[in-house]
């Protein structure tokens, strides 16, 4: 028999709370055997699981009841509270699941801890602070850690620095030749494409995306020859990419979970000297697989704008998209009106196989 009883209880049944509400409940403590306590301790936290490594963050601490004789046959109640936090959200994928969970441990010193975890379940609600109306930069939402290095380890630092950058001259000079050849496929394929299309600008002045949004668009350049296309279309993927282990044993799987093009233009023929200037909405789906950025466990959005031209090389352009909830970019930057239902379970993205 266990040294205590824990249970935690909600007061919401369906558990779910929008980012930046209150979370609160109560923690039941049944104590089975005499025992000194130094504590009873409430964290919570977000934490990932599936395939990765784990990765979490969002720890908030308190104590529920100090040190402490705890006497068998005795119960307690403690309520809790605290703010949820407001990213990532719950969700369930392929190889990454995100969870977040509020456990209770009686610390008994020199010995196991009864504990006890329960989940609950995080949808959008207020914007992140780090989050200032602007579009066009991907946001880190990472907390920085900073590091103090001692002048010992300044030097051994710079050292193995001087000697990686020695060894990578020596390697350079190997693949230099190697290196020369790719470039100069670029190049050419840059010209090639240029003799056709010219100078082809494209403008997407949003690398940040809501839900359900569309996605602006503007494309601009002056065809050199006439020419056939195939049409013009944008790709949207979403990809799942979770390492698990280290070093040598390091191994990453991906999952693709959407994959969408959508055609801008048909086929046509461009004519030598005319202007092609065209904007866009490329419409995003409505789906809870957001952006995530958390070292073995990455949810990754590209956006892929081609001009399919036949037997010849295509001109693309590819870019990273940070996909956030459509919450987030609220005028007021507030959770959505509590009239609002509150989802019971997230909304799993669908999902093919990669």
């Amino acid at each position: 028999m266990s040294k205590c009883d824990i249970s935690i209880k909600f007061d919401r049944p369906d558990r779910t709370y929008r980012g930046g509400e209150t979370v609160s409940g109560e923690v039941h403590v049944q104590v089975n055997k005499d025992i000194t306590s130094d504590g009873i301790h409430l964290t919570s936290f977000w934490k990932t699981h599936g395939y990765g490594n784990t990765d979490g963050g969002g720890d908030h601490s308190e104590t529920l009841a100090d040190k402490s004789q705890l006497t068998a046959g005795q119960t307690m109640t403690f309520p809790f509270s605290f703010v949820a936090d407001r990213q990532p959200m719950t969700y369930h994928g392929h190889h990454i699941n995100v969870d977040h969970y509020v456990k209770v441990a009686v610390d008994v010193p020199w010995a196991f801890d009864p504990k006890a975890e329960e989940e609950f379940i995080l949808v959008p609600g207020k914007r992140p602070p780090e989050m200032t109306g602007k579009r066009d930069e991907i946001i880190d939402f990472t907390p920085e850690t900073p590091t103090q290095l001692g002048a010992g380890c300044k030097t051994a630092l710079y050292i193995f620095l001087a000697v990686m950058l020695l060894a990578l001259s020596v390697v350079l000079i190997w693949f230099l030749p190697i290196a020369m050849l790719i470039l100069g496929g670029i190049w050419v394929r840059k010209k090639m494409l240029a003799s056709r299309l010219g100078e082809v600008e494209l403008k997407t002045p949003h690398l940040l995306v809501g839900a359900g949004e569309d996605w602006p668009v503007e494309l601009k350049f002056t065809a050199k020859k006439t020419c056939q296309i195939n049409g013009i279309q944008v790709k949207i993927r979403c990809r799942e990419s979770a390492t698990s282990g280290s070093g040598t044993n390091k191994t990453t799987r991906r999952h693709t979970v959407l994959e969408r093009v959508h055609n801008l233009e048909p086929a046509t023929q461009l004519t030598a000297g005319e202007l092609f200037h065209k904007s866009y909405g490329v419409p995003f789906p409505e789906t809870r697989a957001y952006s995530l950025d958390e070292g073995s466990n990455d949810i990754v959005w590209t956006a892929q704008v081609r001009i399919d031209i036949p037997v010849f090389p295509d001109w693309t352009n590819k870019q990273t998209v940070q996909f956030l909830p459509a919450e987030f970019f609220d005028d007021d930057g507030t959770e959505q009106a509590e009239s609002e239902p509150v989802a019971a379970t997230p909304d799993p993205a669908r999902s093919t196989s990669d």
